[in-house]
């Protein structure tokens, strides 16, 4: 499991590239996909680009997170967690590309 950590300015380390997918835990909810800085920046809310298959993966990511992180989902404050590879090259994106 690798964290993510989102400094103010939307810059990521490590840093994140196209093929890079993010995970967020908050509150004990799941978001998942590709990090969109400028929502990042602008609205601070919803910055993680959902696949448009996200119902046939919800599945995969809830083992991975069961399996690896479970303790992230009783955190306060938001988790970023690097997706495993194995399930970030089976999303698919409107606006970008995963490859």
């Amino acid at each position: 499991m690798t964290l993510v950590h989102i400094l103010g300015d939307g810059s990521t380390i490590p840093e994140l590239r196209k093929s890079h997918a993010i995970i967020v835990i908050y509150k004990g909810k799941i978001a998942f996909g590709s990090f969109n800085k400028e929502k990042y920046l602008y609205s601070n809310e919803e910055y993680v680009d959902v696949p448009t298959n996200m119902a046939e993966l919800s599945a995969e990511i809830l083992a991975y997170i069961n399996n690896e992180c479970a303790a992230m989902m009783e955190k306060k404050h938001a988790v970023h967690i690097l997706c495993p590879r194995s399930i970030s090259k089976k999303m698919i994106l409107i606006n970008s590309e995963l490859a």
